[in-house]
C-alpha cells in the first residue's frame, strides 16, 4: 500500500485560493500518517493480516502472514488467496472451505468454531484461528476482505507442555500416581469386554533409600532416584508403563504379562538394581528393592490394586528386604482391608467411636482380701452400631504402625475415666490391666507420656497394671526393663501377657521385674485333657511361685479347665466361663463390677 497521491491536479491547482490548497495537503498528510501508524501496527501484531479486493486476489500481506506462508508479499501479489492459503480440520483433517471466499460470497464476517490446521503454498500446516472481515465503501459496497490468523501453534504447545507436566512426574519423567492409576483403570475396563488378555503389577519399594539422603542430601538422593527409574525403564518394554508414585515408591503395568513371566520381570529388576552402584561425590550405594507383584483383575478397581501391590510389597519387606512377593486375589482382598483399617481406626479415634470393655480377673485361690481385678480390652463401634472386637483391627493397626496412637487414647481414657483415684488411705478399690504393643515400648516418647498423664491424674497405688506381651518384651528387653521400673515406681504393676508363647521365656524372665504372668490361652484351653499342656502350665506356675510371681490363667471357658488349674495352684483366672467383655464408661460402673467380682471370687 503507497501513499496517498494529492487528489488535487496542477490545473485545479491554478483556479485554487491558497488556503484551499494548504487545508487539502494538510488533510492529505494527516491521512497518510493515518495510513502510516495503521501499517506499523498491522507489521508489529504477532496475527498473520491478509488484504483481498473484491475478487478475493491478495493485494497485501503483514510481515507474521509472510512468516507464516513463507513468501514475501511482492510474490503472492494479485493471486487468488484460496490458491494459496487451503484449511484442515485440525481434530479430522478433512478439507474446510475458505473463509475468504465465504465471507466475499455473503458479505459477513466469519469466524471458525475450533481450530484449524493452515495449509499454505509452500509451507507445513500450522495450527490457527481464523476471522475473516468485508471491507466495504462509504456507499456500503464490498471492496474486498480481511483475512486475520491466529497462530496457536505456540499457545497449543505450552498446553501440551502443561498437560505433560500434569501428568508425568517432574523427577524422572515417569508417570504420576494420577495419569498411572487412569491408565490402569483403562486396561481393567477393557479386561471385562476380553478375558484372554492377562497384565501383571509390580509395586517397588526401595530399601533402606534415607539411607542416601540422610548421608549425601536430598540432591545425592534425587539424582539416585533418577537413576533408578532409569534402570527400570531398560528393564521393561515401551507397552509398559513405569510410573514414579511418591517419594522412593514405583509402579508397573505391564501389559499382556502373566504372573510367573511378572515374577521373572520383578526379579530382573531386582537384580540390576542390586547390581548398579551410585556414586555421589566420595559416596557409593547400592540400592535393593522389595517387589510386589499382583495379576491385573477386572472385579478390582486401580485404588484396590495398588493397595494389593502395596501389601504384597510389604510382604516382600517383611521377608527381609530385597526379595520378590506374589500375592493372590485372596490375599489381596484380605491385605486391602486390613489397609482401609487405617482409615477406620483413624476415623473411629476422630469420630469418638473407640469404645473400651472390661473383662474380670478372678482369683481361683484360698487368699482372702484380694483385689478386684480387670483387663480393659478396646472395641470400636462402627456406623450401623455394630461392635467390632480387636481382632479384626487391630492386626491392621499392628502392622501399619498405628498402635501408639491407639495405645495412647487407651491409657489416657482409662486415667481419665476408669482408673480408681487415691483417697485418704491411698488404696485402690480394684486394678484395671492395659495393654501396651510392642511400637509403643519401643516409642521413647511413650514413657514421658505415661509418666505425663500418671502425674496428671491422682491414680492410687497399685490401681493400674500394664500388660505386655512377652514378644514384644523380648524384642525390646532394655527398654521394656527401663519403662518397667520408671513405672513401677510410680505405683504401677506389670503383667507379661501370653507367657510361655515365645521360646526364651525363662532365661528373661529374671531381667524384667513383673507382677504377674498370664499364661498363654493355648495352653489353657486343652489343661484338663492334653498332658503336654498340662506340663507346660505346672511348669509356668511352679516359676511364677518360686520367684513370687502370681500367675493368670486366660481363656478358660468351662468348669474342668477351672478345677484343673486350681489343682495346679495358679493364681488367677479369665475367660468367658466367668464373664463376656462388657462396655464400661466410668469409674461407677467399674464400682458395680468390682462388687459383683467380689461375690463371684467367694463362689469360686
Amino acid at each position: 500500500m503507497e501513499k496517498l497521491s494529492s487528489p488535487v491536479s496542477d490545473r485545479v491547482r491554478e483556479h485554487q485560493q491558497p488556503a484551499d490548497i494548504a487545508r487539502l495537503e494538510a488533510e492529505n498528510a494527516r491521512l497518510n500518517a493515518i495510513l502510516a501508524r495503521a501499517q506499523l501496527g498491522l507489521a508489529a501484531i504477532g496475527d498473520a493480516v491478509i488484504g483481498t479486493n473484491a475478487c478475493g486476489h491478495i493485494d497485501y500481506l503483514n510481515a507474521a502472514a509472510e512468516s507464516m506462508c513463507g513468501f514475501s508479499s511482492d510474490k503472492l501479489q494479485g493471486l487468488p488467496a484460496r490458491s494459496v492459503f487451503a484449511f484442515r480440520s485440525a481434530e479430522t483433517n478433512a478439507r474446510l472451505a475458505n473463509p475468504l471466499e465465504r465471507c466475499l460470497s455473503h458479505g459477513r464476517p466469519v469466524a471458525r468454531v475450533g481450530r484449524s490446521v493452515l495449509v499454505a503454498r509452500g509451507g507445513r500446516g500450522k495450527l490457527v484461528q481464523e476471522t475473516a472481515t468485508p471491507v466495504c465503501d462509504s456507499q456500503g459496497h464490498l471492496t474486498g476482505a480481511v483475512l486475520v490468523l491466529r497462530d496457536l501453534s505456540v499457545q497449543n504447545q505450552l498446553s501440551e507442555r502443561l498437560s505433560w507436566q500434569h501428568r508425568h512426574d517432574p523427577l524422572t519423567g515417569l508417570v504420576n500416581r494420577e495419569e498411572f492409576e487412569r491408565r490402569l483403570g483403562r486396561e481393567i475396563s477393557l479386561l471385562g469386554r476380553r478375558e484372554v488378555t492377562r497384565h501383571s503389577l509390580l509395586c517397588l519399594d526401595l530399601d533402606r533409600f534415607r539411607v542416601v539422603n540422610d548421608t549425601a542430601g536430598h540432591a545425592a538422593g534425587d539424582r539416585a532416584l533418577l537413576e533408578v527409574a532409569r534402570l527400570i525403564q531398560e528393564q521393561i518394554r515401551s507397552s509398559d508403563v513405569a510410573a514414579r508414585l511418591g517419594g522412593d515408591e514405583f509402579a508397573i503395568l505391564l501389559m499382556d504379562c502373566e504372573t510367573v513371566d511378572a515374577v521373572r520381570v520383578a526379579q530382573q529388576i531386582g537384580s540390576v538394581l542390586e547390581a548398579h552402584r551410585f556414586k555421589w561425590r566420595d559416596c557409593r550405594f547400592s540400592h535393593t528393592a522389595s517387589i510386589g507383584v499382583v495379576s491385573v483383575a477386572a472385579n478390582l478397581t486401580p485404588g484396590k490394586l495398588l493397595a494389593a501391590g502395596d501389601v504384597a510389597c510389604y510382604n516382600a519387606k517383611e521377608t527381609g528386604r530385597n526379595t520378590v512377593s506374589f500375592c493372590p486375589h485372596n490375599e489381596s482382598t484380605a491385605g486391602f482391608r486390613n489397609m482401609q483399617w487405617v482409615s477406620d481406626i483413624g476415623q473411629a479415634c476422630d469420630e469418638g467411636r473407640f469404645q473400651l470393655h472390661c473383662q474380670p480377673i478372678v482369683a481361683i485361690t484360698d487368699e482372702s482380701g484380694v483385689q478386684p481385678h480387670f483387663e480393659l480390652l478396646l472395641r470400636i463401634n462402627d456406623h450401623d452400631g455394630k461392635v467390632i472386637p480387636a481382632k479384626d483391627f487391630l492386626p491392621a493397626a499392628e502392622r501399619f504402625n498405628m498402635m501408639p496412637t491407639i495405645d495412647r487414647w487407651v491409657l489416657r481414657h482409662a486415667l481419665s475415666k476408669l482408673v480408681c483415684l487415691a483417697d485418704d488411705a491411698n488404696e485402690a478399690a480394684y486394678m484395671l490391666s492395659v495393654n501396651l504393643s510392642g511400637a509403643s515400648l519401643s516409642d521413647t516418647s511413650f514413657l514421658e507420656f505415661a509418666r505425663s498423664e500418671l502425674e496428671r491424674t491422682r491414680v492410687a497405688a497399685g490401681a493400674l497394671c500394664f500388660e505386655i506381651t512377652e514378644t514384644a518384651a523380648i524384642d525390646n528387653i532394655a527398654i521394656v526393663a527401663r519403662f518397667i521400673r520408671e513405672m513401677r515406681q510410680a505405683g504401677c504393676k506389670f503383667s507379661l501377657d501370653d507367657f510361655g508363647s515365645g521360646l526364651s521365656s525363662f532365661a528373661y524372665l529374671k531381667e524384667l521385674p513383673v507382677d504377674f504372668l498370664k499364661i498363654d490361652g493355648r495352653f489353657i484351653r486343652n489343661v484338663h485333657e492334653d498332658a503336654v499342656d498340662y506340663t507346660m502350665v505346672r511348669a509356668i506356675g511352679n516359676i511364677g511361685s518360686a520367684i513370687g510371681v502370681k500367675t493368670v490363667a486366660e481363656r478358660v471357658e468351662c468348669g474342668e479347665t477351672l478345677s484343673r488349674l486350681k489343682a495346679l495352684g495358679i493364681d488367677y483366672a479369665q475367660g468367658f466361663y466367668f464373664s463376656r467383655p462388657v462396655p464400661v464408661r466410668d469409674r461407677s460402673c467399674i464400682a458395680r463390677l468390682a462388687m459383683a467380682a467380689e461375690q463371684s471370687m467367694q463362689a469360686v
